[in-house]
């Protein structure tokens, strides 16, 4: 690890026309603990996750996915990810939907079961 030198001048002035006690200058060696800010790492997002399985697929159905911004996650001052983690979306699908119509033998009557 790198160290550094930290130096201290003093200068003063004083009312009375005294001095101060001790050095006016002085230096250390010191080893800094962290960089201030390292380079900026902008968070991106995950791939979406599979839609999940549709609520009703014959009535107001819906289903959605997820994703998350940690790849790689915001550091060092970098951004957030811009724009939803989660997305919704209907699955109405009457074509999966059982319906069946037919005659009853006895009964002139059209009835429809679903």
């Amino acid at each position: 690890m790198q160290s550094f030198l930290q130096s201290k001048f003093v200068t003063t002035t004083s009312p009375l026309g005294s001095y101060c006690i001790g050095s006016s200058f002085g230096q250390r060696s010191c080893i800094p603990k962290r960089a201030c800010i390292g380079t900026p790492v902008n968070g991106k997002w995950t791939p979406w996750s599979e839609w999940s399985q549709c609520s009703d697929p014959c009535v107001n159905g819906h289903r959605s996915r997820t994703r998350f911004c940690s790849n790689p996650r915001p550091s060092e001052g970098g951004f957030q990810c811009t724009g939803s983690d989660f997305e919704i979306t209907s699955c109405d699908d009457i074509s999966r939907c059982f319906h069946c119509r037919f005659w009853t033998k006895n009964v002139a009557s059209f009835q429809s079961v679903q």
